[in-house]
């Protein structure tokens, strides 16, 4: 008996902390593909030149990363950014706000944004350099396609993979809690078992 409920719980840990490495490995590697798809180029021989480039969308929260880089032949501290979407999508943070430029450095400015329908929708973004003398503005816009499933059109292989590490994450995470629950039920029933066979 004793052998037997040793056993038991030797392969129940066992069980739990396999569950635990594989959710772990596959969530450092979700972490590492988002971290890869957020590098950008840019460039611009503009006093202000401007694009938007979109990042793959999250397959949890369906947040879609906009990144918006600003090249400037001006350095400047007073750098407004703004942005303007319809009203079927909702801005993630501050839809305004004042940064920094510096020139031959690219600032790239990640904001996410939800949408709450399917259809094209127009994002925008100001940028405005207040500087002693004059002005500088510039704007620019993207559009972003979104589906019947809130995922924007059409489905990129990078978000795909990403999708299905993230259902792979959840299966995962579900076995686990399963397994568990399977060890608590197993111990326990072995435990009364054992305290039945005592009582006897």
């Amino acid at each position: 008996m004793h052998k037997n409920f040793r056993l038991l719980t030797t392969i129940t840990l066992l069980v739990i902390l396999l569950s635990i490495m594989i959710i772990w490995l596959f969530s450092g590697n979700l972490r590492l593909k988002a971290k890869e798809q957020e590098t950008i180029s840019v460039g611009g021989e503009t006093t202000l030149s401007l694009s938007i480039k979109q990042l793959t969308q999250d397959p949890k929260t369906k947040e879609i990363p906009l990144a918006l880089s600003i090249v400037s032949t001006k350095d400047s501290d007073r750098v407004q950014v703004t942005w303007e979407v319809p009203k079927e999508m909702e801005i993630i943070g501050e839809s305004s706000f004042f940064t920094t430029v510096k020139v031959g450095t690219p600032r790239v400015i990640q904001t996410n944004f939800l949408v709450h329908s399917a259809g094209r929708f127009e994002v925008k973004a100001k940028v405005q350099i207040f500087g002693a003398d004059v002005n500088y503005v510039s704007s620019t816009s993207y559009t972003v396609p979104v589906g019947n499933t809130l995922e924007v059109l059409p489905l990129s292989d990078e978000y795909l993979a990403a999708k299905r590490s993230y259902q792979t994450q959840e299966v995962l995470k579900y076995l686990g809690i399963g397994s568990v629950i399977l060890a608590v039920v197993v111990v326990g029933g072995i435990v009364f078992v054992k305290w039945l066979n005592a009582e006897d």
